[in-house]
C-alpha cells in the first residue's frame, strides 16, 4: 500500500492493523452520527415553525367566517321582522269590520193567488243512470298563510301560522292566547342535532371508546355501536369494511429485450494512510483522489479519553 507525503509523492507504507481501523470507523461513526443529528433538528425545528404559522392562518380565517355568518344571521332575523310587520299590517287592512246589529222584522207580505193545479200524467219509470263525466282540472294547491313571528300580547286570528319558541304555530280559532295551548295546533318542532361518526385509527384494547367511534383492524373497519362496546371485534361492534379476497396469480409475461450496457461506474480502486496529515487517501478509479481529514477525530477521542 502506498500513501502520498503531500508534495505529490507517493510513498510506501505499512497496511493500517485491526484496531487503527476500528478507531478510525468508530471516530468516522460518531462524526457522522453528530451530523445527521443536527439535521434532524434543524428540519424538525423548521417543521414547527410552518406548522405553527398555518395554525395562526386557520384561527384567523376561522374567526372571519365566524364573524361573517352572524353578521348574516342578524341581517336575516331583521329581514323577517320587517316582512312579518308588513304582512300584519296588510291583513289587519283586508279583515271584515265588526258585524252589526240584527234590525227589526219586516210586515208580512199579502198572500198571492191560488193558482191552477196541473194534470196528473203517469208515473215513469226511473230511467238509467247516465255514464260518468269527465273529471274535472285539478284546482290549484292550497297555501299555508305567510308566517310570522309571534310577538307577546298578539292577537292571532284562525289559521294564522307563527313562529314562537323554535316552533311553528297554527290558529285553530281567533285567539289572544300564546301558542302551545288548545288554540293552536303545533307543524313544525326544531330538531336536534345530528351525531356523526368519529374517526379513532387503529384498535388499541384497554381504550375508552364511545358510540360512532370508528377503528381498523386486520385490515377492516368497524364503528361502535354504543359506548363502551367492549373488545372489538364483538357485539358493541359493527362491521363497516373488510378486506378483499386476493385476486388470481396472472400469467407470466415475456421477458423484456436486453438493454445496453451503460458505461462503467467510478469506484475506490486504492487506499493510502497518510500519516504525516492524519488523512486517509481513497483513489478512484478515474484518477482522481478523495481526502478525509481524520486529525479532529483523534484529537476528540484522546481529549475524552484522557490519553
Amino acid at each position: 500500500m502506498t500513501s502520498n507525503n503531500g508534495n505529490g509523492q507517493d510513498e510506501s507504507l505499512s497496511p493500517p492493523s485491526d484496531r487503527d481501523r476500528s478507531v478510525l470507523l468508530d471516530a468516522w461513526r460518531e462524526a457522522l452520527g453528530e451530523v445527521l443529528a443536527e439535521e434532524r433538528h434543524n428540519c424538525q425545528r423548521e417543521l414547527a415553525r410552518i406548522q405553527a404559522e398555518a395554525e395562526a392562518v386557520i384561527g384567523k380565517m376561522r374567526a372571519e367566517i365566524a364573524e361573517l355568518r352572524s353578521e348574516n344571521a342578524r341581517l336575516i332575523d331583521e329581514r323577517l321582522d320587517q316582512v312579518a310587520r308588513m304582512i300584519a299590517e296588510r291583513m289587519a287592512q283586508l279583515r271584515d269590520g265588526e258585524r252589526g246589529l240584527r234590525g227589526p222584522p219586516g210586515e208580512p207580505g199579502a198572500p198571492g193567488d191560488l193558482g191552477p193545479r196541473g194534470e196528473c200524467g203517469e208515473r215513469g219509470l226511473p230511467g238509467e243512470p247516465g255514464p260518468p263525466g269527465d273529471r274535472g282540472e285539478a284546482g290549484p294547491p292550497g297555501k299555508l298563510p305567510i308566517t310570522k313571528l309571534y310577538r307577546s300580547g298578539d292577537v292571532a286570528y284562525e289559521g294564522e301560522v307563527v313562529i314562537y319558541d323554535d316552533a311553528t304555530w297554527q290558529a285553530l280559532r281567533d285567539t289572544a292566547q300564546a301558542p302551545g295551548g288548545k288554540d293552536w295546533h303545533c307543524l313544525a318542532v326544531a330538531g336536534r342535532d345530528g351525531a356523526t361518526p368519529h374517526p379513532r385509527g387503529t384498535y388499541r384494547a384497554g381504550k375508552d371508546y364511545q358510540a360512532l367511534d370508528i377503528v381498523a383492524l386486520n385490515g377492516g373497519s368497524f364503528i361502535a355501536k354504543k359506548d363502551d362496546p367492549g373488545p372489538c371485534p364483538g357485539d358493541g361492534w359493527q362491521l363497516i369494511t373488510m378486506p378483499g379476497k386476493r385476486g388470481e396469480k396472472g400469467e407470466r409475461g415475456d421477458r423484456g429485450p436486453r438493454g445496453d450496457q451503460g458505461p462503467a461506474g467510478i469506484g475506490f480502486i486504492d487506499w493510502r494512510l497518510d500519516t504525516d496529515n492524519y488523512a486517509i487517501k481513497g483513489v478512484r478509479s478515474d484518477g482522481t483522489v478523495w481526502t478525509l481529514e481524520v486529525r479532529p477525530l483523534f484529537e476528540r477521542y484522546h481529549a475524552e479519553s484522557g490519553g
